[in-house]
């Protein structure tokens, strides 16, 4: 075993550097995106407006905020949940107290048996599916200390917490899920005791573990990429899906997620075929396959961010973004779910494939410039 490394393992995550990957940004994939999600959240706008926005790793002050809120994962600071998760292993906690790594009076919280467990960030940099993860592995209560927010430099995050929070009551909710999460915004009224506080990027290791080098390395927080592809899932959706994989879905599956973030995709027999909706999608929820004559346009509702790339980059506007659709809409579909399927023709003037409706010869854009309206068909006419 290579001692040097599981050191560094175990002492990993105490120090967020955000890494920006501006090919995956929004602005970079669609240019008709008015998103700001990034540069709203930021409390020491380390993060500039532009198309794609700036990062001034100078002032960064590794919050983490950024990484919730980002719906096509191209800004990555350290994801403190998989070490967060290997705590609550370690400590085999059902109750569990969240304090961030700032928190003026960590050493009197709530009483036994309720665990203290402080991240290296913001609890804003959690998100909502942080909360999700916890239930699966068994945790039934989560309070978040948000007492101290008004007097740190990342207070303005306060809101952004408060709402993960309520996100994730009516996630969990939908899904049948019983968990309390609640937010302490004021301890005047509580009865605070002496506790420990567990730092979740040192995870406990009890004397008999410290002869077990398996035990070592179940407890060093690990970094994960949940689906691994290089367009996938952003990192809050990401663990939502990791949640709810052996969930089962209640009946009915009714209630709406409307504001959420979920979105279910239409198509109609107007789609060309040209795969622009797909390479749009920085999620990977929209899946284009091609043979010589055959195409197939599917979507995955449980990845889909409802960014709406697809919807700008479709010049034949066949597509229709539900943002308001059921549990059942989403993940009751399967993984992925057929839009389109049908044959593919040549144009007879550029020799492009495109689908095969209305006994068209050409393909749309050889059929704009034949009518002298190239500019129309730009426009989506």
């Amino acid at each position: 075993m290579n001692w040097l490394a599981l050191a560094e393992r175990l002492g990993t995550g105490t120090v967020a550097r955000v890494n920006f990957d501006s090919h995956r940004c929004l602005h970079t994939l669609d240019k008709g995106s008015g998103c700001a999600a990034c540069t709203r959240a930021c409390p020491v706008r380390a993060l500039h407006p532009g198309r794609p926005p700036a990062l001034d790793p100078a002032a960064c002050t590794g919050c983490g905020a950024c990484g919730p809120v980002c719906p096509a994962g191209a800004l990555a600071p350290p994801d403190p949940v998989p070490a967060l998760l290997a705590c609550v292993a370690r400590t085999d906690a059902r109750e569990i107290e969240l304090l961030c790594a700032r928190h003026p009076a960590p050493s009197t919280g709530l009483p036994a048996p309720t665990r203290a467990l402080s991240v290296p960030v913001c609890l804003a940099g959690l998100g909502a599916g942080a909360y999700a993860r916890l239930t699966a592995v068994g945790v039934k209560q989560v309070t978040l200390r948000l007492d101290g927010c008004e007097r740190c430099a990342w207070g303005t995050l306060q809101a952004q917490a408060e709402a993960q929070a309520d996100a994730a009551r009516r996630l969990l909710a939908a899904w049948q899920r019983p968990v309390t999460l609640q937010c302490l915004l004021d301890t005047s009224a509580q009865a605070l005791e002496p506790r420990h506080v567990w730092d979740t990027a040192d995870p406990p290791v009890s004397r008999r573990d410290v002869l077990n080098p398996r035990a070592w390395l179940r407890a060093a927080p690990r970094s994960e990429k949940p689906l691994g592809a290089a367009r996938g899932p952003a990192r809050e959706r990401a663990h939502l899906l990791l949640a709810t994989a052996t969930w089962r879905l209640p009946d009915p599956a009714i209630t709406p997620l409307d504001g959420l973030g979920f979105a279910r995709l239409e198509a109609t027999d107007a789609c060309t075929a040209c795969g622009a909706c797909a390479r749009a999608c920085p999620s990977g929820a929209l899946r284009f396959e091609q043979s010589e004559d055959a195409f197939t346009l599917a979507h995955a509702a449980p990845v889909c961010s409802a960014c709406g790339a697809c919807v700008h980059a479709c010049t034949a506007r066949a597509l229709t973004l539900d943002t308001r659709p059921t549990l059942a809409g989403v993940f009751g579909a399967g993984d992925l779910r057929v839009l389109l399927a049908g044959r593919l023709v040549a144009c007879e003037r550029c020799g492009a494939p495109h689908a095969a409706h209305d006994n068209a010869r050409l393909c749309r854009p050889c059929a704009a410039r034949a009518l002298g309206a190239f500019a129309g068909w730009r426009g989506g006419a």
